[in-house]
């Protein structure tokens, strides 16, 4: 897994997205389009060799990550083809509906992998509790009484959101699908991060 941590001082966010498929379908249908004039963008970046599709950017963003295998297909359709699929124009998009159960049964494999950095304005996030996973939680609080020299229930919802404003978010998203094993897996991760460093608070 990679994850970028340098920051950049003219910006307030940074971002890793990685992808690899291996659907013989799916690439053939990639390597259609990226030589038609219905080619988003997107999905020009991406790279197809054989019955495998890679995309890879720093700085860059490809919609939600599938939560399983159910919601890949439209993930990845509204990722690489948002806009066509809003003007109702997406071939993509009624080729995968109408192909969906060959496509699906298609997928050897998935590796989707999302990872962000926000600080300053861009998000709001790391202000909301509910952003972070019970333990987390915990833990962080623990961490701003002990910074404070108060105790756990002095660290109001003021208190709280003065100490994470002074941090950047950390968003780790990850979807994993297996078709040899049948396991698919996703993980999601909130943290908070020195705004200059880059290092892990907890």
């Amino acid at each position: 897994m990679k994850i970028r941590v340098d920051f950049v001082t003219n910006s307030s966010s940074s971002s890793y997205v990685s992808l690899h498929i291996v659907s013989k379908p799916l690439a053939e249908l990639v390597e259609r389009t990226k030589e038609s004039d219905d080619c988003s963008d997107t999905l020009s970046d991406f790279d197809v060799d054989g019955a495998e599709i890679r995309y890879e950017q720093c700085d860059g963003f490809l919609g939600d990550v599938p939560r399983d295998l159910d919601s890949f297909l439209g993930d990845w359709t509204w990722a690489i083809d948002e806009e066509a699929i809003e003007r109702g124009e997406s071939s993509i998009s009624d080729y995968v509906f109408s192909h969906r159960k060959e496509i699906l049964d298609s997928i050897a494999s998935i590796d989707w992998e999302q990872v962000s950095d926000w600080w300053d304005g861009d998000s709001d996030a790391r202000y909301y509790r509910q952003s972070y996973s019970r333990d987390y939680l915990k833990k962080l609080i623990a961490f701003i009484a002990n910074h404070r020299g108060c105790t756990i229930e002095e660290v109001t919802d003021r208190v709280f959101e003065e100490f994470v404003g002074e941090y950047a978010e950390h968003s780790s998203d990850r979807f994993t699908y297996d078709k040899a094993t049948g396991k698919q897996t996703f993980k999601h991760s909130f943290t908070l991060r020195d705004k200059f460093s880059g290092e892990e608070l907890i």
